[in-house]
């Protein structure tokens, strides 16, 4: 019988010793998955990167742009859900993430997405990233930050925002998956 007691007490030290073990290893992986989500940001943290889009809820304020094809837009182009997509030509991830924007705006039929590219003058890359993008909507080009870029207030890059028929940002990510997109195409 105090053998059997001996054993049970050392079964329930041993329980009691992995429990804790398992605590810590749970606390690594969380740690270890803020260091990747970090890395997989580009070196910026998520505070960063919240503050560097535009607030869900708020509001586009009023803009005039004009699309490459001389198309003049303003904040009522906004008439149902609409991604706009914002790249810069000098971005290496904005150029590994056009493919996987051009299958999808490709799949939207050319309704419901805009896309501002803000891009550095006499860059290399722009005119192909130029045909890219005007063969599945309306493409901005802006220098410098122009109207469009002040009115959507993104400063990294690249972003993607949701945008209602009101003008109300409803969604904005610097990945496209992220986005909830099932509302962007109904």
């Amino acid at each position: 019988m105090t053998v059997l007691v001996a054993a049970m007490v050392l079964l329930a030290v041993l329980c009691l010793f992995d429990l804790v073990l398992t605590f810590g290893v749970i606390r690594r992986l969380r740690e270890h998955t803020g260091h990747l989500e970090f890395l997989l940001n580009g070196g910026v943290g998520a505070d960063t990167v919240r503050a560097a889009l535009p607030r869900p809820g708020s509001t586009v304020s009023e803009f005039e742009a004009v699309t490459t094809a001389g198309q003049t837009i303003t904040r009522d182009f906004f008439t149902g859900p609409t991604v706009v997509a914002v790249f810069t030509n000098h971005c290496e991830t904005c150029r590994e993430r056009l493919p996987s924007f051009v299958e999808y705006a490709k799949n939207t039929h050319g309704s419901g997405v805009l896309v501002l590219l803000q891009a550095e003058e006499g860059h290399e890359t722009t005119d192909a990233m130029l045909a890219e993008l005007e063969a599945v909507g309306p493409v901005v080009l802006e220098i410098t930050q122009g109207s469009l870029g002040r009115a959507l207030n993104v400063s990294i890059f690249p972003a993607f925002c949701l945008i209602d028929a009101g003008g109300v940002i409803r969604a904005a990510e610097i990945a496209l998956d992220d986005l909830p997109l099932a509302a962007a195409r109904s």
